[in-house]
């Protein structure tokens, strides 16, 4: 339920943010790994959680720095507990929402690929342009012929993970 009740959730990382966060040379606020396990019994006990919700900390937190300075910024911090509460939820009790996964190839929704950005296990993501929009996105295409593309559920929480960011 902390899930759907975003603002709830939002308040209270921000209350702990400002009392756990550190400021650093140039003065921001940032939140360091140790100091992001110390809020964790508070935070979880303030939102209704167990503790272990938050367990996966550690692994999140170096993918959610984004800038790569070793500290977590207040949005950064954000991010990271969502995606570990959402996680925890997924494994404990299925997914919460049912994610709706585009089944077409990008030129039958207008797009039309541009440069290559980067290849990886899964797929490759490119720049894209839509014919009816003055902006760029970025289309992550999966080739289903290869094996290293996981199965729907893989592809469906990345979608949801993204579709989060």
């Amino acid at each position: 339920a902390i899930l759907g009740d975003r603002g709830r959730l939002e308040h209270a990382i921000t209350k702990y943010w400002k009392q756990y966060s550190e400021f650093n040379d140039m003065g921001d606020a940032r939140l360091s790994l140790p100091r992001a396990l110390e809020m964790v019994p508070r935070l979880a006990e303030d939102i209704g959680i167990p503790p272990f919700m938050l367990a996966d900390l550690p692994d999140l937190y170096t993918r959610f720095d984004f800038n790569g300075d070793g500290l977590l910024d207040k949005r950064e911090c954000q991010k990271m507990i969502r995606l570990a509460i959402r996680q925890r939820r997924i494994i404990l009790g299925g997914r919460i929402n049912q994610v709706d996964v585009p089944w077409s190839t990008p030129a039958q929704k207008g797009y039309t690929l541009g440069k290559l950005l980067g290849t990886g296990g899964q797929g490759s993501a490119y720049l894209a342009t839509q014919a009816t929009a003055s902006q760029s996105y970025c289309i992550k295409t999966y080739d289903k012929q290869s094996p290293n593309t996981g199965g729907i559920e893989a592809i469906a929480e990345e979608f949801d993970v993204m579709a989060q960011l």
